[in-house]
């Protein structure tokens, strides 16, 4: 018959498995499911030897040696020196005050510290050290001085977790220093 469609053989699983000689179960789209390896071990010689070195094995290796081994002694969790550096820039902002804006102008802080814990008892520890702190301001005349510094004692009595304070009291005796910028006839900004 001519323009007749030529029809496709239709393949049943059961079709498929005996065909190709394998367990396949079903097939879904282009993926067939397998029961059972096509092939079965036929080499028995293969099947001994790994028996014999599995059974072999622990006797080649020997009996185990138990010994007594010192618990490791519990190292300090916390930190005793602790050192701190920040420093932090802000270019070009505007100050204002409570009649508008007042001046622009930059401004940099570094703060630098150091502090040793003593340990006290438990977790208790008493912190001493030493920090020193600046801001430097530049830009228009805005009633801001140049400089703002301080260097300060750090005396604290802490109760410390996993190296972090959980509470403590902590006392800052400082002296403040602040210079103010001067034009040339000497006289304060």
């Amino acid at each position: 018959m001519l323009g007749a469609p030529e029809r496709l053989p239709i393949f049943s699983n059961y079709y498929l498995a005996t065909i190709f000689l394998s367990g396949y179960i079903g097939i879904s789209g282009l993926i067939r499911y397998v029961t059972e390896s096509p092939q079965p071990m036929k080499n028995i010689q293969l099947c001994f030897i790994s028996l014999f070195l599995v059974a072999v094995a622990p006797v080649i290796a020997g009996t185990p040696i138990y010994e007594a081994q010192p618990s490791p002694t519990p190292a300090d969790e916390n930190h005793r020196d602790l050192f701190d550096y920040e420093m932090d820039y802000t270019g070009n902002s505007s100050f204002f005050d409570d009649h508008g804006k007042f001046g622009n102008g930059d401004s940099l802080y570094n703060d630098f510290s150091y502090a040793h814990r003593f340990l006290i008892t438990g977790k208790w520890y008493f912190r001493a050290g030493v920090e020193y702190e600046r801001f430097d301001f530049d830009g228009t005349n805005n009633g801001l001085p140049d400089h703002l510094q301080t260097v300060h004692a750090l005396l604290a009595l802490e109760y410390v977790v996993h190296d972090h304070a959980g509470a403590g009291i902590e006392i800052d005796p400082a002296k403040e220093r602040q210079n103010f910028c001067r034009d040339r006839s000497g006289l304060r900004a």
